[in-house]
């Protein structure tokens, strides 16, 4: 190193001069440290913010669930009539997802993010002092309007914010951070509702959100200028848009496993608080501790997925959910041709085995959606989640209709896994065939 300056100092004669060009390198260098760091600061304090209005909207959808059966009997309402903010709900996400997919492609995502939070807080104010189910059903409407908004939003912000390379890995971390509030909203909801009333659970939500609301002020200065780009949203680029995700690329044959899913959860989430309460004698904060288990399966199932994905494929990866899937499905099949009956613990093994593989292919149907969308990735992203928001209307509307023929839970528990085996079973055709086809842009 002293070699190093004297040769400099006797060929140039400018031992001084170096030395201040040396500083001035090193000032420039740690400028440069410190610019890196305050963007990652920024950007780990704007990613705290998107997650939690994640959560917040994803609680609000969730808190409710173990209550049902209480607001039945307050509301002096019978099961069929219960469960209609259930169908009401998914209908009106599904539609809010294949109508704001183009917009979220044109606005901001910080904005759109703080305009979902203002949405979820009046929809629950509205369900909160309810005097009868249809205004409840319209405060629940009002809720799935904001968790269609900020659950697009907040995945293509992720997007924006990661290379393809590791687009996997931080939406694996944000679902897994979100699956908090479905692992914990059900559990506090129903202590809640055991306690006071199920109408604290919109309360609860409201006052959670308003605080969140004055700090997301900050999002907007992590939108880079080509993030703020406007897109046109006429009607004939949205139709194009549309007609190219469905028509030019395989996203809905290899999203067939995950909508079975979709439809299987929202049919078992529409009988589980008549199941579990009135079949088999447990409190709403007891199947509140249940949820706890089917989610922490949802929380668990991203692990795997992201490990076999880094270390083998996309293919490997699907292939262990989908056969995951169809194993529990047939399980359940065949333990209630066998014993006669169902048991609870049986049920809670089976169906948090099944949660894993569902949500394995959750994230990976999230992340493949925004892949082939590319650059329509808004649009992509908005039919994914309507599909699948549609398929659970279908569940909750399909277990609507076997009470109104006076099915008993347990038996519209075993349609619900023969449903399951076997879109699951055509689920995996599709996609060996798509990625045959398709395997460059998977992969």
């Amino acid at each position: 190193m002293a070699g190093g300056v004297v040769c400099q100092e006797a060929e140039t004669g400018g031992y001084k001069e170096s030395n201040q060009d040396s500083v001035v390198d090193k000032r420039t260098c740690r400028r440069d440290m410190e610019n890196v760091d305050t963007t990652k600061k920024k950007l780990l304090n704007s990613w705290i913010l998107v997650v939690s209005i994640a959560l917040i909207v994803r609680a609000a959808g969730n808190i409710f669930l173990p209550s049902i059966s209480y607001m039945a009997k307050d509301l002096n309402v019978d099961e069929a009539v219960a469960t209609s903010n259930l169908n009401l709900y998914y209908i009106i996400l599904a539609i809010c997802y294949i109508l704001l997919g183009p917009v979220c492609d044109r606005f901001q995502k910080s904005l759109l993010l703080r305009l979902g939070l203002v949405v979820c807080i009046a929809g629950c104010a509205m369900a909160a002092v309810a005097p009868n189910i249809h205004v409840l059903n319209i405060g629940r409407s009002i809720q799935a309007l904001a968790a269609g908004l900020c659950m697009l939003s907040s995945q293509l912000w992720i997007s924006e914010h990661s290379d393809k390379k590791n687009m996997m890995a931080q939406l694996a971390w944000f679902s897994m951070v979100a699956a908090l509030a479905p692992l914990l909203a059900p559990f506090l909801g129903g202590f809640i509702a055991d306690w006071l009333s199920w109408r604290y659970d919109f309360w609860l939500i409201a006052l959670l959100g308003i605080p969140v609301y004055f700090f997301t002020s900050n999002l907007k200065r992590m939108d880079s200028q080509s993030q703020n780009k406007k897109k046109s949203i006429s009607i004939k680029n949205v139709c194009n848009n549309y007609k190219n995700v469905l028509l030019g690329s395989p996203l809905e044959k290899m999203s067939v496993s995950v909508q079975a899913l979709f439809w299987g959860q929202s049919c078992f989430i529409t009988i589980s608080s008549f199941l579990f309460i009135n079949e088999f004698g447990i409190s709403a904060t007891q199947l509140g501790l249940l949820n706890f288990l089917f989610v922490a399966g949802l929380f668990a199932g991203r692990f795997p997925v992201v490990y076999l994905q880094k270390k083998y494929s996309i293919r490997c990866a699907f292939l262990v959910m989908a056969a995951l899937a169809i194993l529990t499905s047939a399980a359940m099949l065949a333990y209630y041709f066998i014993v006669g009956s169902h048991d609870l613990i049986e049920i809670v093994v089976i169906y948090s085995l099944q949660n894993i593989a569902f949500g394995g292919l959750a994230i990976l149907g999230v992340r493949n959606c925004i892949v082939v969308g590319e650059e329509n990735k808004g649009s992509a992203t908005g039919f994914f989640h309507f599909s699948t928001q549609f398929f659970s209307w279908l569940g909750v509307a399909f277990a609507q209709y076997l009470y109104s023929l006076d099915f008993s839970s347990v038996m519209i528990l075993q349609y619900q896994m023969a449903i399951v085996l076997l879109l699951s079973l055509a689920g995996l055709v599709f996609f060996l065939h798509s990625y045959s086809r398709h395997k460059d842009l998977i992969e």
